[in-house]
């Protein structure tokens, strides 16, 4: 008898809407379990491992694109390096997503070495001060992965991101076919 395969946790649209959605809620954010979280995780280091070892970085550009239709396809209205009107004319934003009141400001980072958390800090400071309500993700590629979780100093920098800023990730993968996938990780996840 064929064991029937369990689907990965937040892999359906409604419930990846959701997840997003709980971002912005605390009440709803503290209803996800510890339990679900970990699973949640493992499937994201699960599908990590399944990628063939042939699999090429995304781009910068490439990982804009896929983000940016993750949150057209979840409602939000999306810009490309929009600048944002009170900052320097020479600021833009990676991605700059609106849903009515709420905000999330994206900053992608194709590339993350030990020296990017402090280049990232100062732009979450420069975010936080001009729009203090958005929720603020880095965006990679999945094959990032054993760098943000080796437990080196991106992970201590990451975890701390989390929770002192509320910075979340998105991973992200585009396989041989085209075809996208995003795995949303919110800052609680990221700081429990």
């Amino acid at each position: 008898m064929l064991k029937e395969k369990t689907p990965e946790p937040f892999s359906t649209h409604k419930e990846s809407k959701h997840l997003l959605e709980a971002v912005f809620l605390k009440k709803l954010m503290d209803s996800y379990f510890t339990m679900e979280i970990e699973q949640y995780l493992k499937s994201i280091f699960d599908s990590y491992e399944k990628l063939e070892a042939t699999r090429f970085m995304l781009d910068h550009e490439e990982i804009q694109e896929i983000v940016a239709n993750y949150l057209t396809v979840m409602k939000w209205d999306v810009q490309f390096e929009a600048p944002l009107a009170d900052f320097d004319d020479n600021y833009m934003f990676d991605l700059l997503a609106k849903n009515d009141e709420k905000t999330i400001a994206v900053k992608v980072k194709a590339d993350i070495t030990e020296e990017s958390p402090s280049q990232i800090l100062d732009q979450i400071f420069n975010i936080k001060s001009e729009i203090k309500n958005a929720k603020l993700f880095l965006a990679m590629n999945i094959l990032r992965f054993p760098e943000i979780f080796s437990n080196g100093k991106i992970t201590y920098a990451v975890a701390d991101f989390a929770k002192r800023h509320h910075v979340g990730i998105i991973l992200v993968d585009r396989d041989e076919d085209g075809n996208w996938k995003t795995w949303l990780l919110p800052a609680e996840f990221l700081s429990r």
